[in-house]
């Protein structure tokens, strides 16, 4: 199975970080790992920092609605941007705008996911 892009438009947010080489290279390794994924069947799943949503989204293609998908970003532009991205795609989550993962009572999460910049 193959991990398609989903569908996102930055356009009027100005200050999100616009997906690029890092982005892609984590789709890459979760496609790449998308066997053991399955098996390890994440029942909630969490982003820090997503940003413009392009990976959490691809996540809930693999699994749809069988996992809760939550995503954090500090940025409140990245948080509509992030809920943007997952309309687009017909995806459900919920976002929130905090640090890292403040907010959730810790060890819930199945899967974590962070995408740190590379400069």
């Amino acid at each position: 199975m193959s991990l398609s892009t989903p569908i996102y438009d930055l356009t009027a947010f100005q200050n999100v970080y616009e997906p690029r080489e890092d982005t892609f290279f984590l789709l890459d390794v979760l496609e790449s790992e998308i066997a053991y994924l399955k098996y390890f069947n994440p029942l909630f799943v969490l982003e820090i920092g997503s940003g413009s949503g392009v990976v959490i989204t691809s996540l809930s293609f693999i699994f749809h609605n069988k996992c809760v998908y939550f995503a954090t970003d500090i940025n409140p532009e990245a948080c509509v941007a992030t809920l943007n991205t997952a309309r687009i795609n017909k995806s459900t989550l919920e976002i929130l705008n905090t640090d890292l993962d403040n907010g959730f009572k810790g060890g819930i999460f199945d899967l974590l996911l962070f995408n740190p910049l590379m400069w």
